[in-house]
């Protein structure tokens, strides 16, 4: 009797130690920028955009476009091309140091709604998650042209 429940308990416990290995694994490997943030069209509420978050000015650097998934869809297309990996953040941090970067938040009916950072070789997500990317840096003029092109439209 004793020898089955350790058995059972051993069995448990290397069990979990996979999941939780696996899970491990599939965090930290290398993903679109897109897909890390799950954006999910159906769900879509709202997008509020601010340029140079370092430099806040509220009137004249955001806008915020409602129900209109154009402008998300766009920024989604742009950013689905570039590759990330989970970084920890001190790393985040330590790469940072300078960079001023932009901010957008796409609010949702249903699921959890995201904050992202982007800069022009790290991104954070909801403050919590830190990426850096593979495959930059991030065209910041674009990102500079998308922001003036729908700040005249939503403003």
């Amino acid at each position: 009797m004793k020898d089955k429940k350790l058995r059972n308990y051993l069995i448990a416990i290397i069990v979990i130690s996979i999941l939780l290995s696996l899970k491990t694994i599939y965090d930290n490997r290398e993903r679109s920028l897109a897909d890390v943030m799950k954006y999910n069209q159906r769900d879509f509420n709202s997008l509020l955009f601010t340029q140079n978050i370092k430099e806040y000015k509220f009137k004249s650097d955001n806008w915020w476009s409602t129900h209109d998934n154009e402008p998300v869809e766009e920024l989604m297309a742009f950013l689905s091309q570039y590759r990330v990996k989970k970084i920890k953040e001190d790393e985040f941090n330590q790469r940072n140091k300078n960079e001023i970067g932009i901010e957008f938040a796409i609010f949702n009916y249903v699921k959890d709604s995201k904050v992202v950072g982007i800069h022009e070789n790290t991104v954070d997500l909801d403050i919590g998650e830190y990426y850096i990317v593979l495959n930059g840096p991030i065209d910041m003029e674009w990102i500079s042209n998308y922001h003036e092109k729908y700040r005249e439209l939503y403003d």
